[in-house]
């Protein structure tokens, strides 16, 4: 294990699409909880204007795949999200548009860059070529998702229309730095991206960010959450509750793990075997993101210090 901490800091140095891929892989050997998960179909049904189309990509962290969403109730509609191409995903897709007879995807939703919710638009676009795609650019004008062709930017409050249904954009960065949530204005409820799960808890890159957005989301007030993985969320209120309790339960053990501790300096990695105490050496390496991301949020409200930022594991900080 003496060159694990290397190449650790040497991974989370590298881009963020690695990054994504990597935790996930994490994610799925150690922090899913062996639970069942609700059994979804392959397409259903939700309401007047929303049918679920699953992406063909289960996994532990995907659970029982990506959604995509139909929404509205013409022969026009639009679609958020795409999965990530699987096999069988299009299929289903087609079979889910013809039963409610759809002729045409007039706009495509992207709530963030990740591949498992872009990955679909190529073959949709075959399909349907005069469908607009549409996502948050990403700062800084990497955008991992060039690779799958032009999009146009998102605004924050921008609406989207189609017969029977309306999407407000809300801009929700945090699990992604160009994430989107949307708000059906019709039902009130909300799809929530990667922000808000149906089964589990999500991860982030920037937890204050992510923080803001799910406070945000709670503003909006939603009966319902569609989430881009997992079952409709019944108990929409009281599910971002959680979320938001859950995290700041997680920042508290942060912070009781650095007064506890002898002296006065911490490094990233010994606050988080702390807080992950008997979890794998591995289990622990994949949680130092969420506790970096964690830290860096309580330097932004003046908790503590970030000495420097040599690295996710070497940075020291001081507890105010």
């Amino acid at each position: 294990m003496a060159n694990a901490d290397t190449y650790v800091a040497s991974f989370f140095g590298s881009s963020r699409y690695f990054l994504h891929a990597q935790l996930a892989t994490w994610q799925n050997w150690f922090f899913t909880p062996a639970v069942k998960l609700t059994k979804l179909g392959p397409y259903d049904y939700l309401s007047p204007v929303v049918i679920r189309v699953l992406g063909g990509n289960p996994g532990a962290f995907t659970l029982q795949g990506t959604n995509t969403y139909i929404i509205g109730s013409g022969t026009e509609r639009i679609i958020i999200d795409t999965g990530e191409g699987a096999t069988g995903y299009h299929d289903n897709l087609l079979a889910a548009l013809k039963e409610h007879h759809v002729s045409s995807i007039t706009d495509i939703l992207l709530t963030h860059w990740h591949p498992d919710h872009t990955g679909g638009v190529h073959s949709i676009r075959r399909t349907f070529p005069a469908a607009r795609v549409w996502k948050r650019a990403r700062p800084g004008g990497e955008d991992q998702y060039d690779r799958n062709g032009p999009f146009q930017n998102i605004e924050d409050g921008q609406c989207f229309a189609t017969s029977g249904a309306t999407l407000r954009a809300l801009f929700s960065p945090g699990h992604a730095d160009d994430h989107m949530s949307f708000i059906l204005e019709e039902e009130g409820n909300a799809f929530s991206g990667d922000n808000v799960l149906g089964e589990g808890t999500s991860v982030f890159e920037d937890f204050h960010q992510y923080m803001a957005s799910l406070q945000r989301l709670r503003d909006c007030k939603p009966r319902l959450i569609y989430p881009s993985h997992g079952p409709v969320i019944e108990d929409a209120m009281d599910r971002v509750d959680a979320y938001i309790k859950h995290r700041m339960d997680r920042e508290a053990q942060i912070l009781k793990a650095m007064q506890d501790a002898p002296g006065d300096d911490f490094t990233i990695r010994e606050v988080t075997a702390k807080v992950y105490e008997g979890y794998p050496y591995f289990a622990q390496l994949a949680a130092a993101h969420n506790t970096n991301s964690q830290m860096q949020k309580l330097c932004k409200d003046g908790k503590i210090m970030l000495s420097c930022e040599a690295g996710l594991f070497t940075g020291i900080l001081h507890l105010f």
